[in-house]
């Protein structure tokens, strides 16, 4: 079901409470955008894959220092309310009993997928505004990785780049492969790309939603 949103905008309150009253069918994500009812696409297999394999990666390098939440909600205004593939967040799990975590709390976000990659691009404006300070988009179909800090685009990385790595502005000393992340080693040879570098071009761009 697709809800649409021609009135007055949507509090996270409504929203929670238009969840528990079932307004929404059991297998329908969406998500809840400035005040307007968002549907999420479905998953893909690759898509699913990456984002699990993401949490192996993370929850190994971050065991008892960080809790690594995947696709959870996260209040980032009165009136967003969305649910990230993977959020990095300050302290123990046990920390968000009874609450969702909210900016603040929130070291990093990454969105990964094949078909979902404009639309998680287009969310970069919410998350800025919303003082979230890195965001990286992980494309599986190319093979990047796209960093962004404090709003402002970064670098990209590319796969395949022999011992290329990449870190989190806040856990610098923590490196994960660029190539573990974008799953290098299960995408088809023609696929590969032939750049073997890091592009560091644009280093101001903006993307805006």
């Amino acid at each position: 079901m697709a809800v649409e949103y021609n009135h007055e905008p949507i509090t996270v309150e409504k929203f929670d409470q238009m969840v528990a009253e079932g307004a929404f069918g059991p297998q329908e994500r969406v998500e809840l955008i400035d005040g307007a009812i968002v549907p999420l696409p479905p998953i893909t297999f690759i898509e699913n894959t990456c984002v699990n394999n993401l949490s192996e990666l993370f929850n190994e390098h971050f065991l008892r220092r960080a809790t690594v939440q995947i696709r959870g909600c996260i209040v980032l205004s009165e009136f967003s309310k969305v649910q990230p593939d993977l959020a990095l967040l300050r302290g123990p799990a046990r920390g968000y009993i009874g609450r969702a975590p909210n900016p603040a709390d929130v070291i990093l976000i990454i969105e990964a997928g094949d078909t979902t990659t404009e639309r998680d691009r287009q969310k970069l404006s919410l998350y800025a505004r919303s003082g979230i300070s890195e965001f990286w988009q992980v494309d599986v179909n190319d093979g990047t990785i796209s960093v962004y800090r404090d709003s402002k685009f970064e670098k990209t990385y590319t796969s395949p780049v022999p011992g290329a790595v990449i870190t989190c502005a806040e856990y610098p000393s923590d490196s994960f492969s660029v190539d573990d992340i974008v799953l290098a080693d299960t995408r088809k040879p023609d696929d590969s790309r032939s750049e073997s570098k890091i592009s560091r071009d644009a280093p101001n761009r903006r993307t805006a939603m």
